[in-house]
């Protein structure tokens, strides 16, 4: 119809009242084809109205153009009048001065504008009559609806607020600044932190969307949790490797600043002050790599593809072309945020590329158990195996990481690690001071102790048993006593060391002189013989395995008072005090100390006692120092023996995590306050001593190593790993369960010679009364002194044999009772924790037979791992097995003294009835000789009271004369015939007195 109206002369530039023409019209109404009609007929797009607004003022202030800004028709529309304009129709001013942005920006149609600013490139700073841009319009018209009660925090579906979207849709954080002004803290961090229904928070959303702008907006506030998760399992991290943002993902690493700076005091200097060991292993043919030691801190936070101070950051990727095969990290403490950070870094420094199994590793921390209290939280024991979609292929270079995707420009000459390279003909001498390295945690010595072959050392500590401490130099390279410097037989280990887990010295007490090397030359074995073949696992396909699993261990009992001090009291602190800088260089708190402040309150799991192993959510303080191994060493100590210190049993968490084939990370905790040095049953040195062995078999993959250090954790019990300062902890318990025997069996002969004299008391006792009952009679005349007992002859008639308290006294018993009880309950506790690592080693054996599988190229590596297993299943059954013996033992001693105390009860019963029909036969006794001075009395006192009555003075009486005497048959008539009869009335009515009673009652 418009078409033929055309034709026909209809005029197309006509205008209305306002002086808005056809062409306006049919944009409003989005009638595309009028709108083709009318520019092919020639209609103007820079024709303006009565308020100088031409075509596209009306566009941009059409607030239902932005609702129809995703339609094809729309953006026809657009694109039809774009074309057609030039750039003074689209940067026109109205009457207003405004321009088309103007009125996009004021009626927030973003589709116009981003338009115009994305095709057509307009001035995006124009000002009007006013001055304000389109930023200025905008911004009025956030502010406007903030200012009249917009929710910010109003929810659309599936939970997003306003500040969702903007952190989803606005790459400007400028938005995100508005939105948030003027709001106090609280009410801030429930903003950031608030999450949709999915779980997802505004971080998740900007990671999703890749927006870096926002990212570092909301990073650098700490209201913004960046671990948290959404209800899938996914962090932010997760979100930008699914969505492949890897500059996203490198925002996030551990060793950015952002994230550095949002870790409080007190996590950066128990970070700076714990130490991470980190051995390597490879096919070394002459030398060691020796590097300055390596901090927790720079271990998780040191960028690897940096170089500070000369100082080349850590890597957890063994590259291309190196003489490590893989690498071994260990954490000292079991701290889930150190451990995520870790393998956090791993992830992103293999290119943030296999997101599915990175997933299923952080999920296994979702195996952990929480409670009420502290010593509640503990990871369930497992073990699983992970494959990996992605294979791990990390660079040939020294870049750990996709630098491409990540970093592009970053120098690969800036990054190159500066090794020294220490020879097997060296040795070494304390002469030369160090600089400083400018830190704390960095400022070390090289100790002279011993240097591994293939050994990288990052603080210079080589790995020795710690009896020996020389500098001699074997055949195979390795520092030895001097009485063993010639002649032992040359070590076949490739190992590299980068760090020792021991108590950094606070800094003033810290040597000012590090050791320089010095060659010599060296007798013996060429170098070559220390070299050790790897296994080629070519063939094996990459997995991530995890384990967790429980093991025993000890504690000095003043230091485990110490660490429970330190719990409580950073437990009032409620986890919201952060100690200052100044408050840490006045009071010098120890790195355990500093680590319970920062983290307890987050994800650190306590050393536990035995007893808090079993009972989770109690106070145990009175139990814990109420231990059999404590109380044995007391007893031990009493005599003049023993340790000057008290140990407790503790329980410890192994955790593991093999990644690939070339890293290996484990945490398990140290003792408080421990030094490398402080005794025989150190776990970590245990381990390093095994394999700089030369008695054992040699490492040659990271399964194997995996395997042999869950077989020394589960072996940190076993008997015959402990050394000679006597802590056999189950000897302690077998001895505890003879000393109950032994004081059992005392107990009960005192308890027979006890009962044996009671008896002949009460016997002999029995045999007087009968004697004195029948004291006529031949078997009382034949009864002889000699029968009686020593204690009758000479025990008082009201007097007690002292064995009769023997009887009657339980507290002895009873005290042997509850500590056989605490006997039984701490056994069954140890054969809980060995039943946990039954149930784990089976998982790891599954896990191996599927890595391994029947591959014929590894059967002899596996074979290997298997017959590990099977050594480390053995050794825990063993445990088993002798827990439920000794048991069994405790058990019998246990229902021998309630055997005891059951006789004892008998035998009191059976004495107090003998006491009780002794009493009652003396009662009857006293009773007849009562009743006889009655009846004697009742007969007496009448005539008594006769007699009294006629001694009186009185005249009626017939005296004789002036005699005052009474006739005696005067007297007797009325003594004996008043006072006899009213006696035997008396008599006969206390004799009847109970028949006259019930005949009275049975009457009335």
């Amino acid at each position: 119809i418009a078409a033929l109206l055309i034709d026909r002369g209809a005029d197309y530039e006509s205008v209305d009242n306002l002086g808005r023409d056809v062409l306006v019209t049919a944009v409003w109404r989005n009638r595309i084809h009028l709108v083709k009609l009318l520019l092919n007929k020639g209609a103007k797009v820079d024709r303006v109205d009565r308020r100088e607004r031409n075509i596209f003022h009306h566009i941009a202030g059409d607030s239902d153009r932005g609702l129809q800004a995703d339609t094809s028709t729309g953006e026809e529309i657009l694109r039809l009048l774009l074309a057609e304009a030039g750039p003074k129709h689209l940067e026109a001013q109205d009457a207003r001065l405004r321009t088309p942005l103007h009125w996009a920006a004021a009626t927030g149609n973003c589709f116009v504008a981003a338009a115009l600013l994305k095709d057509r490139n307009v001035n995006v700073n124009a000002v009007d009559h006013n001055g304000r841009s389109a930023l200025h319009l905008a911004v009025r018209w956030v502010n406007v609806l903030l200012e009249h009660g917009a929710k910010i925090g109003a929810e659309a579906d599936g939970g997003f607020t306003p500040f969702h979207t903007a952190c989803a849709d606005q790459p400007n954080p400028a938005v995100l600044d508005l939105l948030l002004r003027g709001r106090d803290e609280a009410h801030r961090r429930t903003i950031l932190r608030r999450k949709t229904l999915s779980g997802r928070s505004a971080l998740h959303l900007a990671c999703e969307v890749g927006n870096t702008r926002v990212i570092e907006y909301l990073l650098a506030d700490p209201a913004v949790i960046t671990t948290t998760r959404d209800n899938f399992g996914n962090s932010p991290l997760l979100s930008a490797a699914f969505s492949k943002h890897r500059n996203v993902v490198e925002l996030l690493a551990p060793y950015k600043q952002a994230h550095i700076d949002r870790l409080g005091e007190a996590a950066k200097a128990a970070a700076q002050q714990f130490n991470a060991t980190i051995i390597n292993f490879g096919e070394y043919k002459r030398g060691n790599e020796v590097d300055k030691r390596k901090s927790v801190f720079d271990v998780l936070y040191s960028n690897p593809r940096e170089v500070k101070n000369g100082d080349a950051g850590v890597s957890t990727v063994c590259r291309k072309g190196d003489s490590t095969r893989f690498r071994w990290i260990h954490l000292p403490v079991n701290n889930v945020a150190w451990c995520q950070e870790l393998l956090t870094k791993r992830f992103i420094e293999e290119g943030a590329k296999d997101v599915e199994a990175f997933k299923a590793v952080e999920r296994s921390f979702m195996h952990q158990h929480r409670g009420q209290r502290f010593h509640s939280s503990y990871m369930r024991p497992m073990c699983q195996s992970i494959g990996r979609t992605v294979q791990a292929s990390p660079p040939a270079d020294t870049t750990s990481v996709n630098e491409h995707a990540l970093s592009p420009s970053t120098d690969t000459n800036e990054r190159a690690r500066q090794r020294l390279t220490l020879r097997t003909d060296v040795e070494i001498v304390e002469t030369q001071p160090s600089p400083s390295s400018g830190t704390a945690a960095e400022d070390n010595f090289i100790s002279p102790e011993a240097v591994v072959p293939g050994a990288t050392v990052s603080d210079g500590r080589l790995p020795y048993p710690r009896r020996h401490s020389t500098s001699s130099i074997n055949r195979g390279g390795l520092l030895a006593p001097p009485e063993e410097a010639d002649g032992i037989r040359p070590v076949q280990r490739s190992s590299t060391l980068e760090s020792w887990d021991e108590r950094e010295p606070p800094e003033r007490h810290r040597p000012k002189e590090r050791p320089v090397l010095h060659q010599r030359k060296r007798r013996g074995s060429s170098a070559s013989k220390s070299k050790v073949e790897m296994d080629d696992l070519s063939s094996v396909a990459e997995h991530n395995v995890f384990l967790f699993a429980p093991y025993l261990h000890f504690e000095f009992d003043d230091e485990r008072k110490e660490m429970q001090k330190a719990i409580e009291d950073a437990g009032m602190s409620n986890g919201h005090s952060r100690p200052t800088a100044i408050a840490f260089q006045e009071v010098l708190p120890s790195p355990e100390e500093l680590l319970i402040r920062a983290h307890l309150h987050d994800q650190l799991h306590i050393r536990r006692t035995l007893d808090q192993s079993f009972f989770r959510n109690i106070d145990t303080s009175v139990r814990d120092a109420d231990q059999v191994i404590y109380r044995y060493e007391k007893e031990l100590m009493k005599q003049g023996g023993g340790n000057e210190k008290l140990k407790v049993l503790m329980v410890d968490q192994l955790w593991m995590w093999v990644v690939g084939k070339d890293l290996l990370i484990t945490s398990f905790p140290r003792r408080w306050r421990q030094t490398r040095k402080d005794h025989p049953l150190n776990v970590l040195e245990g381990i390093i001593e095994e394999i700089n062995a030369n008695t054992g078999e040699n490492v040659r993959n990271i399964y194997e190593l995996a395997v042999l250090i869950a077989g020394r954790c589960f072996g940190a019990f076993d008997c015959s790993g402990v050394r000679e300062d006597g802590s056999k902890f189950l000897d302690m318990f077998e001895s505890s369960i003879g000393l109950a025997m032994d004081q059992e069996t005392k107990l009960f002969a005192e308890f027979k010679h006890a009962s044996q004299e009671v008896s002949d008391f009460l016997l002999s006792r029995h045999e007087q009364q009968s004697a004195q009952a029948k004291a006529h009679s031949k078997r009382a005349r034949k009864l002889s002194s000699s029968k009686l007992p020593r204690n009758a002859k000479e025990l008082s008639p009201g007097q007690e044999p002292e064995e009769i308290h023997t009887l009657m006294e339980i507290g002895a018993e009873t005290k042997l009772l509850s500590d056989v009880k605490d006997i039984r309950d701490e056994l069954d506790m140890l054969k809980i924790v060995f039943q946990q690592q039954q149930q784990v080693l089976p998982q790891v054996l599954d896990t191996m037979e599927g890595i391994f599988g029947d591959n014929p190229m590894i059967k002899a590596q596996r074979a290997k791992v298997e017959r590990r297993l099977q050594i480390n299943e053995r050794a825990v059954s063993h445990h088993v097995n002798e827990i439920k013996r000794m048991d069994k033992q405790a058990e019998r001693v246990y229902l021998s003294i309630r055997d005891l105390l059951d006789l004892k009860q008998k035998h009191a019963n059976a004495s107090e009835a003998r006491y009780a029909r002794y009493e009652a036969a003396e009662t009857a006794h006293q009773g007849q000789i009562l009743m006889v001075f009655t009846i004697v009395t009742v007969i007496f006192l009448p005539l008594s009271f006769i007699a009294t009555f006629f001694a009186l003075d009185i005249t009626e009486f017939p005296h004789q004369g002036s005699d005052q005497q009474l006739p005696m048959g005067y007297v007797l008539k009325y003594l004996l015939g008043i006072g006899l009869s009213f006696a035997v009335l008396c008599v006969i009515a206390a004799l009847s007195f109970d028949k006259i009673a019930r005949l009275l009652k049975t009457n009335w």
